[in-house]
């Protein structure tokens, strides 16, 4: 069985477009940093951004912001902490 082959597809870009595309995709070629935003596919993610997620999340784990929501919202429910224009500003 023979693997078929892809076919190309073409885009036109103004020079603007393909500069600002350029800066998005960083280190990434153009080709699979598109695929990767059209197809939601992450193995055209860098080790480097994969690092550093990985150290995002890390913190978030460590932090108690999970919990402290989770405290907010069921104190919101409850009616217990009262929503003035000053707090809403404040979670926001």
């Amino acid at each position: 069985m023979s693997k078929k082959k892809t076919k190309p597809f073409s885009l036109r870009l103004s020079l603007q477009e393909r500069k600002h595309l350029e800066n998005l995709a960083g280190k990434v070629s153009l080709s699979p940093y598109i695929r990767s935003r059209l197809f939601f596919h992450t193995d055209s993610i860098t080790k480097d951004n994969k690092n550093q997620l990985a150290q995002i999340l890390g913190l978030l784990g460590q932090s108690n912001i999970a919990a402290n929501l989770r405290e907010l919202a069921s104190l919101a429910r409850s009616g217990s902490l009262p929503l003035t224009p000053e707090i809403t500003s404040k979670l926001e």
